[in-house]
């Protein structure tokens, strides 16, 4: 039954409203942004805020810990470090006696493969209660997958030490821009005057290669630019913002650091900021986690982010036969091989906001190949049709967890 992923794809799309109100009302609390925003909230409202930003918060590190495995599997990650050794050594004391063996770039690839492959009649993750999951581990050798419980604090805390277990020297790209344009008015005169990015701007792989930027890529980075010239003008630190939010056609580095800039700010609310502003958020990234600027000063960005993970959560909960199913019943015009590279596209990271309400998508096994522009407005389509059969079990499962009594 696929009734868990509805569950998560509920609250990230109540959590992409509530962040709407909250960045269009920077003075107001969030917890007032919430009572204002969510459908189907919970009477208590300080409890409502915090189970919606539980489940928002655990949804996105499902999908970040794909992309940690995406970014740093082959050679970003130190397995040595003594953090993911003393990890390995907690799980195999709960796993059956093939996985023993089991070393740290296994273990993430086969929680990737739980994660990003799952279908209507076979989910990998099943909530037991609020806290916990039970996950059915990919074959580490012949034979079935083997049932393992994770807290979500277990999912934070494998999350973290990946994280905090990364080669920082590993490039994934890198933008290099003539001298002489050294702020965002030089790089649109330039853009003007040259007639494209790519006659004073170079990105590289992470392989070292030269990818020229596409139409879709410089017209996405251009009204990136004048969208947001004031604020980079102001804020300063442009070396960031121009790498942070260049267009790559694999864009799977910058989105997963758009995840965890959304994520760690969330762990803050949930931490009992719910008092917090969206002024408050800002005033903190300018200090402590400025890469999550943007999510609080552009409630077009914060929406693309989760829209985003809306998609990956329908995507890696469906076989491509399912998702073509739910484009019919979508009315959403795809052939089943464009479905399939979307999936691809948004479980690999393979994708960009491009400023005008849609991802432009690739895809490609060597070279990236531009597939579609897929607009927001289909993910929404695709979420009512995913959902539509389901919504009245989730207000079940909230009365039966408790979600909706007043404390």
């Amino acid at each position: 039954m696929e009734f868990t992923r509805v569950f998560e794809s509920t609250w990230l799309h109540n959590l992409s409203q509530i962040m709407d109100v909250f960045i269009s009302n920077p003075k107001t609390p969030l917890v007032d942004c919430y009572a204002k925003a969510a459908k189907n909230r919970s009477l208590n409202v300080k409890d409502g805020l915090k189970t919606h930003l539980y489940f928002s918060i655990y949804t996105l590190t499902f999908e970040a810990l794909v992309l940690v495995a995406e970014n740093f599997q082959k050679s970003g990650i130190d397995f040595s470090n003594p953090r993911i050794n003393a990890l390995l050594k907690e799980l195999k004391e709960n796993l059956p006696e093939e996985y023993k063996t089991l070393n740290g770039s296994e273990f993430l690839k086969l929680l990737r493969q739980s994660i990003a492959h799952n279908s209507t009649k076979k989910q990998n993750f099943k909530l037991k209660k609020l806290d916990e999951y039970k996950v059915s581990l990919g074959e580490k050798k012949a034979g079935s997958p083997t049932e393992y419980e994770f807290t979500t604090y277990d999912l934070f805390k494998i999350l973290e030490i990946y994280d905090t277990s990364r080669d920082l020297a590993k490039t994934h790209g890198s933008v290099t821009i003539n001298v002489n344009y050294d702020s965002v008015n030089m790089i649109l005169y330039a853009k003007k005057k040259l007639g494209s990015f790519n006659n004073f701007i170079t990105f590289e792989d992470e392989s070292g290669k030269v990818i020229p930027m596409d139409m879709y890529q410089e017209n996405a980075y251009q009204r990136f630019l004048i969208k947001h010239k004031h604020d980079i003008n102001k804020l300063g630190n442009l070396e960031m913002f121009i790498a942070r939010f260049f267009p790559a056609q694999e864009n799977k580095h910058n989105n997963y650091e758009h995840k965890c800039h959304l994520i760690m700010p969330l762990m803050k609310f949930f931490g009992g900021g719910e008092k917090l502003t969206c002024e408050d958020m800002i005033k903190h990234a300018k200090k402590n986690e400025f890469g999550a600027i943007m999510h609080f000063k552009d409630p077009e960005f914060m929406k693309s982010v989760i829209y985003s993970s809306i998609a990956f959560n329908i995507f890696s909960a469906h076989t491509n036969d399912e998702l073509a199913d739910i484009f019919a019943k979508a009315q959403i015009t795809y052939d089943n091989d464009t479905i399939r590279h979307l999936r691809n596209s948004f479980i690999h990271g393979r994708y960009y906001y491009n400023y005008k309400d849609g991802f432009e998508i690739y895809d490609g096994k060597k070279n990236m190949t531009h597939i579609t522009t897929f607009g927001m407005d289909n993910v929404e389509k695709l979420y009512q049709t995913y959902t539509k059969d389901t919504q009245k079990e989730v207000m079940r499962e909230r009365a039966r967890l408790g979600y909706d009594k007043e404390k």
